[in-house]
C-alpha cells in the first residue's frame, strides 16, 4: 500500500481537527493517513491544543463530586464549557482545598 504524501494543506488541515480537540485516530480516519503520521504532525509542529484531555476532565469531575457534592450531570456540563488551561486551574484548586474539605466535613459528620 502507497503512502499518501503529507502536504502543507494537509498538515494544516490535521493541526486545525487536533485544535478542535479530534483525537490523532479520529483525524487519521478523516485524512485516511495513519494516526502516527498524525501525531508526528502535531509534535513536529509543537501544537497545543486548548481542549482538556479526558484524563484532565475525569480528574476535576472526581474531585468536585467527591468533595464538594456535586451533581455529575451539572459537573458535565460546567466542564463542557471550559478550557484546557481551567480544568487544570479548577482542579488544582480542589487538590489544594482537598484537606480543609474533608476536615470541615469529619467536623461536621462528629456534630
Amino acid at each position: 500500500m502507497a503512502r499518501r504524501k503529507i502536504t502543507d494543506e494537509l498538515k494544516d488541515k490535521i493541526i486545525e481537527l487536533y485544535k478542535q480537540g479530534l483525537s490523532s485516530t479520529e483525524i487519521a480516519h478523516q485524512t485516511s493517513i495513519s494516526a502516527n503520521s498524525v501525531c508526528k504532525v502535531i509534535k513536529e509542529n509543537k501544537v497545543e491544543r486548548n481542549i482538556a484531555t479526558k484524563g484532565e476532565k475525569k480528574a476535576l469531575k472526581r474531585y468536585a463530586v467527591e468533595l464538594l457534592g456535586a451533581d455529575e450531570a451539572v459537573v458535565d456540563e460546567i466542564i463542557k464549557k471550559l478550557d484546557k488551561r481551567r480544568v487544570i486551574q479548577y482542579r488544582l484548586s480542589l487538590m489544594r482545598l482537598k484537606p480543609f474539605i474533608e476536615e470541615l466535613k469529619n467536623a461536621s459528620a462528629k456534630n
